[in-house]
């Protein structure tokens, strides 16, 4: 890729895309597998495989939890955290909500509230104009009654 990506442009990168269509089987010959504890027991032995797929149950994990119940575990919790995470952010964004919403009540502008005033301030402009229009006609009056 180069240049300058358009607007609306994008891109979808998958660093492990199709990774498993290269691999292969490094060992093609069991008999170089070490699946026998002794090895004059010839190729029946598999004691080796048998210990390690007998690792799967054992309580290996903190001394009380097979490597099953570990992740059955850790799973358990992480989709319980992501779920409280979940709810407490859905929360905090309805306290900020709501105190936007007063705070706005406070000191916000309500537009309906200043138009009103506008209103009322213009009519009290052009009362206190008529006012003034009729002083200086009275004043004119008077000084030209002479």
């Amino acid at each position: 890729m180069s240049g300058t990506p358009a607007n609306n442009e994008s891109f979808t990168v998958k660093p492990v895309s199709d990774a498993v269509v290269n691999m292969s089987l490094a060992v093609k010959d069991e008999a170089k597998l070490a699946l026998a504890s002794d090895p004059a027991a010839g190729k029946s032995d598999n004691r080796n495989a048998q210990a390690m797929l007998d690792l799967q149950n054992s309580k290996q994990v903190e001394g009380n939890k097979s490597f099953n119940d570990a992740y059955a575990t850790l799973v358990s919790d992480v989709g319980n955290k992501t779920a409280s995470l979940k709810v407490t952010s859905t929360t905090q964004g309805n306290v900020v909500t709501q105190l936007t919403k007063q705070q706005q009540s406070i000191s916000g502008v309500n537009l309906d509230e200043e138009y009103g005033n506008l209103q009322r301030y213009q009519q009290y402009y052009m009362a206190n104009a008529q006012v003034l229009q009729t002083a200086s006609t009275l004043f004119d009056a008077l000084l030209n009654i002479r």
